[in-house]
């Protein structure tokens, strides 16, 4: 369930806390292999939603740390949701940690490194979701929006860091 590619540390973005100063970028050499092997945007998107289930039949309720990761996120950038941003936020973190954990799981990747798949399919979800709902966020909270899959990314990934840890850095 949980397979990826072998990749080389040097195909990978090195693992970082979401700030509201950085700009997660598409590994776009991955993206040509990826759209070559027919695995288009929603292929990987939908294999780690998916991955859901088995967490839950380990006995992992992952609802908590979803929500501490919105509150985590709006507290350190000011910001007020109403119930659709919360939706939004709430997804959004969601597939980020279910992605970290996907990839922990595949053991494909050292620590630090995050696989250039599991990298793109949070870019792909971002669009996705920037695209249709970013109205709520506006210019000043739009990083918010971006960043926090990655923020589940990081947790899912290192599994031990709190989302206000994850957020620690939000405003350097």
């Amino acid at each position: 369930m949980f397979t990826l590619p072998s990749v080389f540390s040097k195909e990978c973005v090195e693992l970082f806390f979401p700030k509201k100063s950085l700009y997660p970028m598409a590994n776009m050499r991955w993206i040509e292999i990826q759209m070559k092997k027919g695995e288009g945007g929603d292929f990987w998107v939908n294999r780690i939603f998916d991955s859901e289930e088995y967490w839950r039949s380990q006995g992992q309720d992952l609802q908590p740390v979803f929500v501490s990761l919105v509150q985590a996120g709006s507290k350190a950038d000011s910001f007020s949701y109403d119930e659709e941003s919360w939706s939004t936020l709430y997804t959004s973190a969601k597939f980020g940690l279910l992605a970290g954990k996907f990839e922990q799981a595949s053991g494909a990747t050292k620590p630090k490194d995050c696989h250039p798949i599991t990298w793109n399919a949070l870019t792909f979800l971002n669009q996705a979701i920037e695209d249709e709902h970013k109205a709520p966020f506006a210019e000043k909270h739009q990083m918010l929006l971006i960043t926090m899959p990655y923020a589940g990314y990081v947790m899912g990934k290192l599994g031990n860091v709190t989302a206000p840890e994850v957020y620690s850095g939000w405003n350097s």
